[in-house]
Order: C-alpha cells, then sequence, then structure tokens
C-alpha cells in the first residue's frame, strides 16, 4: 500500500528505482521520491556488515561440511574461499565509501545505484560455485548446495530486501543455477527436489516484495511525521511570536492608556487654572470702581485667557501630529529670515524677565520647512525662558559641511541626568510638579520631538543641574540665497469695502461675543444658531463674504457639513474659517480633507482678525 500523501509522479519514481534502476544518471525530480530512496540507501548500508558476516558464516558452515565429509578437494575449497574472501572485501571496501550521516541524499541514492550490481557479482559467484560442485553431483551434495543457496537466500531478505533490486540481483543467479543443477541430475530425486527449490525462492520473493513495501511505506509516514513535526513547530514559533506581539501591543496599549490619562489630567489642570483665576478677576472686576485697578483686573484676565489659548495651540500642534496632518514642505530658504519674527519678540520677553536674550544666527541657506523650523525655535525658547531666572538665553546657528546646526542654550536649573530622555514625553515637566503656569505647559518639547522626527532632523541635548541647558537641531543647509529682509508686517489699516460674515455658533454668549469682534472690525455680521437658521439668512441673491462656524453644530451637523450646503446653496466657493475648541484628530482631518481653515476659540484677537482679512 502506497502512503496517501506521496503524488503519482513520486509512486512511479520509487517503483521504477526499485523494479528497473540502471547505470544511467539519476533523474529524482520528486523531493519525496529522493528522500524514500535516501532513506532506503541508509538502510541498505547498515546491513552490509551483517550481510557479509552472515554470508561468511553460511560459507564456513558449508566448507566445513564439505571439508568434513571429504566432498571436495583442498584445491576446490582453497579457490572457493578465495573467491568469497575476494567479494567480501569487494563488497565492504564499497561499504566505506559512503557516510550516511554527511552524505546529501543524491549521493547516498547514487551509492545505492550502485549496490545492485556489486550483489549480482556476489551471487552470480555463488551460483557459479553451486553448479561448478553441484553439476553431475551425489545428492548429499546437492541438499547441502540446496542448504547453502536457503540460508543465503533467507539471510538476504533482511538483509537487502529494503531495496528489492538488490535481494533479486542477488539471489536469482543462486536459485537459476541451483535450479539447473538439480533439474539436470543424474536421479529423479534430483529434479524433485527442483520443485520446493523453486516454491521456496518464490516464498522468498513475496517476503522481500512485502518488505520493500512495509518499509516505503514507513519511511514515507516517518518522513510525514516528520514534516508534521516541523510544521507544528513553526507554527508553535510563529504562534509564540504573535503572542510576544499581542503581549508588546497590550504593553502598549496599556501605556497609551496611562499616558491619555496623564494627558488629559494634565491638560484638565492647566486649563482650570487660568479659567478660574480670569473668572476671579471677573468677578472682583463687577465690584471695582478704581479705573486703574479696574485696568488691572482686565490685563489680568486677558493673560488668563493668553494662557488657555497658548495650551489650545499646543493640544493643536499635538492633535495634527496624531493625525498625520503635519506636511513637511523644505524649500532653500535664509535662516535670518526664517528666525526673523522671533528675535524681537523674545527679546523683548527676556528683558521683561530679567535676562540677557543673545542672538548668534548666522546668515546661511537651509534646506527645511520653514514654519516647522520657527515652530521648534519658537518652542525651545519658551522653554529655556520658562526655566531660566537669571543669566542668558541664546539662539545660535553654526554651519559644519552640509549640515547647520541650531543651538538654543540657557543658563537655567538644568536637568539631571535621569531625567534628560524624559523631558521629550507630553506634559512632562522638570521641578513642576505643582504645575506652574509660568514654567510652560509640559508640550512643547513633546511637540519639538515629533516635528524633528518629521522632518529628519537630528535633536541633542546637553545639560548639567545648576549650569543651563543646551539643545541643538542638525538642519540640512541650502542653497545659496541672498538676504530679502524680514518679511512684510500684515495689513491692519480699515476695510475699504465693508463686508459681511456668517456666523454659525449653537452658544448664545459665544454668538453674542462674536457680533461685538466683527462689528469692531469694521464687518456687518450676521450671527445664527445652526444651519437651517444659516440658509434662511440669505435669499437667492445674496451670500455672505465670509462663513465662520464652530465645527459641532446642533443636531450632529459639523461646521464641514454647514460650509458645503451653503457653498451649494449660494453656488460659489464661499471662504470658510472653523472655530472650534474640539482637538480630536478626527475633527482635524475632517476639516483637513475638505482644505477648510481653522483656529481654536481661544485664539487672539489679533490672530483673528488677521485670519479674517486674509479670507476675504
Amino acid at each position: 500500500m502506497w502512503p496517501s500523501h506521496l503524488s503519482l509522479g513520486a509512486r512511479q519514481t520509487i517503483k521504477s528505482y526499485n523494479a528497473e534502476m540502471t547505470d544511467s544518471a539519476l533523474i529524482s525530480p520528486d523531493p519525496d521520491a529522493l528522500k524514500i530512496q535516501a532513506a532506503q540507501g541508509r538502510l541498505l548500508h547498515e546491513q552490509v556488515i551483517r550481510s557479509i558476516l552472515g554470508g561468511a558464516g553460511v560459507a564456513v558452515c558449508y566448507l566445513l561440511i564439505a571439508t568434513t565429509q571429504s566432498l571436495y578437494s583442498a584445491t576446490t575449497i582453497t579457490a572457493i574461499s578465495v573467491i568469497y574472501v575476494s567479494v567480501a572485501v569487494l563488497r565492504w571496501y564499497v561499504y566505506t565509501l559512503l557516510d550516511p550521516a554527511n552524505d546529501s541524499d543524491e549521493n547516498i541514492v547514487a551509492w545505492t545505484r550502485k549496490m545492485p550490481w556489486l550483489l549480482l557479482l556476489t551471487g552470480v559467484v555463488w551460483g557459479v560455485i553451486i553448479f561448478a560442485v553441484g553439476y553431475g553431483s551425489s545428492i548429499t551434495i546437492a541438499c547441502l548446495s540446496i542448504a547453502l543457496a536457503a540460508g543465503l537466500s533467507s539471510g538476504a531478505v533482511g538483509a537487502m530486501a529494503v531495496v528489492h533490486k538488490c535481494y533479486l540481483y542477488y539471489s536469482m543467479p543462486m536459485t537459476t543455477a541451483l535450479t539447473i543443477v538439480l533439474l539436470l541430475g543424474d536421479t529423479f530425486t534430483h529434479q524433485l527436489l527442483a520443485l520446493p527449490v523453486l516454491l521456496f525462492m518464490a516464498v522468498n520473493y513475496g517476503f522481500s516484495l512485502n518488505i520493500a513495501e512495509t518499509t516505503e511505506d514507513n519511511i514515507s509516514t516517518k518522513l510525514k511525521n516528520d514534516e508534521l513535526v516541523e510544521l507544528m513547530s513553526q507554527q508553535q514559533a510563529v504562534l509564540q511570536e504573535q503572542n510576544e506581539e499581542i503581549h508588546a501591543a497590550m504593553l502598549e496599549i496599556d501605556e497609551a492608556n496611562k499616558a491619555k490619562s496623564l494627558f488629559l489630567a494634565s491638560a484638565s489642570h492647566d486649563l482650570a487654572q487660568p479659567l478660574h483665576s480670569m473668572k476671579l478677576f471677573l468677578l472682583a472686576l463687577e465690584s471695582e470702581s478704581d479705573r486703574e485697578k479696574q485696568q488691572v483686573l482686565i490685563e489680568n484676565a486677558r493673560k488668563s485667557s493668553d494662557a488657555m489659548s497658548d495650551l489650545f495651540t499646543a493640544l493643536l500642534d499635538v492633535s495634527k501630529l496624531d493625525a498625520n496632518q503635519v506636511t513637511v514642505e523644505p524649500e532653500s530658504k535664509l535662516l535670518t529670515d526664517v528666525l526673523a519674527p522671533l528675535i524681537p519678540e523674545f527679546k523683548e520677553l527676556a528683558e521683561s524677565r530679567g535676562l540677557t536674550f543673545i542672538n548668534n544666527v548666522v546668515e546661511v541657506s537651509v534646506y527645511a520647512d520653514p514654519t516647522i523650523v520657527q515652530r521648534i525655535c519658537r518652542n525651545l525658547l519658551h522653554n529655556a525662558l520658562a526655566y531660566t531666572s537669571g543669566g542668558t538665553v541664546t539662539l545660535g546657528a553654526e554651519v559644519s559641511g552640509s549640515t547647520v546646526t541650531i543651538t538654543v542654550n540657557d543658563t537655567g536649573i538644568g536637568i539631571p541626568d535621569s531625567e534628560q530622555k524624559l523631558i521629550f514625553n507630553t506634559f512632562y515637566q522638570v521641578h513642576n510638579t505643582e504645575r506652574d503656569k509660568k514654567k510652560g505647559l509640559g508640550l512643547g518639547l513633546s511637540i519639538v520631538a515629533r516635528l524633528a522626527a518629521l522632518s529628519d532632523f537630528q535633536l541633542r541635548l546637553r545639560s548639567k543641574v545648576g549650569q543651563g541647558t543646551t539643545v541643538e537641531i542638525d538642519i540640512p543647509k541650502g542653497q545659496v540665497l541672498s538676504s530679502t529682509g524680514s518679511e512684510d508686517e500684515p495689513e491692519t489699516g480699515e476695510y475699504t469695502t465693508s463686508k459681511t460674515v456668517l456666523f454659525i455658533d449653537d452658544d448664545e454668549s459665544t454668538r453674542l461675543a462674536m457680533r461685538y469682534v466683527l462689528e469692531g472690525f469694521g464687518l456687518k455680521a450676521v450671527v445664527v444658531e445652526d444651519l437651517e437658521a444659516a440658509s434662511r439668512a440669505f435669499n437667492n441673491n445674496t451670500a455672505p463674504d465670509l462663513l465662520i462656524s464652530d465645527y459641532r453644530l446642533r443636531n450632529g451637523k459639523t461646521g464641514v457639513e454647514a460650509a458645503l450646503l451653503l457653498r451649494k446653496q449660494f453656488g460659489r466657493t464661499l471662504p470658510v474659517l472653523i472655530i472650534t475648541g474640539d482637538t480630536s484628530p478626527e475633527s482635524l482631518l475632517d476639516v483637513e480633507s475638505h482644505q477648510l481653515d481653522i483656529m481654536y476659540k481661544l485664539s487672539n484677537e489679533e490672530e483673528l482678525e488677521t485670519k479674517i482679512r486674509s479670507l476675504i
């Protein structure tokens, strides 16, 4: 019976190998057949020495009987002994040519292919001996020849039948010679003995064929089991790897949840502080009649509002990064032009805190996104000022080959070695467990790290407690450019014509405040509470010059939906500004995918007016 997993080609190859092996080049296209043939060859190799010794034992007994009974002459016995020993030595030599443990399957099969011919030679030698000494001899010698052939043939069943062709080549010459001797014998007894000899050899042939097929089945089953074990081992390894990945993912999710909880707790704290302060300032303002004190309270309330605005701006940066909405658009531009807006701003801020601001930026072209470079430097300077109580804050740049290194250095409190890898984490702040907003929000450096990674900038930090901190950013050098001077200041004059702005928000107080703001800009304001009211506010012949909308409106509608519907109603590309407090990546993606402008509700008045001017 053939193993079920073997292909038809494999079965035919094995049958051909066992039944019709020739001296032609070995061809084994089927890997299963090659493995089975090699396994048969290894089993055959294991039996060579036993077969030689077993044949020697039978030969010795045969010769001893012949000698003691004086059946043959000394010359005949010597000749038989020399011939057998010569063949045995030859078989031993061929045995030594193969190392089954190290040789390839192809080499083993090639060795096995030679063995039937060697065994044929052995069988022919025994056949010649049986014929030479048995022809015309007595019934005693005939019986001795039968015993010799039977012993050799029976031993060969176990030793050679794993490759059926080997058994046939070995036994057939002896069987044939013995049968001829008996058929040509002088008595009827000789001829009668030929029949049981033929029956015996037929039985042995059947046994050998069964052994060969059983061996093939066993080898095939073992190979299949080995393949299953290997497959199971591989699957176990894959499962182990997947389990490790799942475990790592679970740890990552757990860390993300912890970071999210910390993020929300810190954001809530940092929002609650200025909001609470502003509320207190406004309450105090209600009962304060002194004009000078009123101005102080108003200024403090404005500072609290600015603090909330700073947090929302930082949250917007984080949300844009989380939503993969920060695009890098590098260009060659002079670094002095990129950083020009920061110099007066931080010089004034440093002086207001009793610090010295030093500008050591060289005039060199950089190849980078100017907005990202400016944002990185702004955050680094804010952080440096927040943690420096005396001394200097320096903004510098040096050129080395094809790299420009921007440096922000301070003489502040410094960062312990144990915390230097942590300060770029979201909301992490050195020596600010009480969340003092004067020291910043803990978002700036995390934004710096993410913007630097996004732009492929190298970020380095050196710090020593009590001596200050230096942060370096490596930026590619750009093409040679000449200075263009600082950019023109945005226009701040009055509007030349009256424009109409449609504002949608479901909060009544927000609508009232925005009406005052827009009218203060010299604009005509139409404020409504939902999309339906916005659609009714204009007829087919009129349309606003600008739509400003909250992102989240009533009845599950969004500012994006309002923009699309009103553009369709008015039949033109209406400028749209989404003003929201939603910092989720999903809302940013929604606004960005429709190419709409966005601002946060706590942006200051100057930013709002500049944005409106740019849109209308």
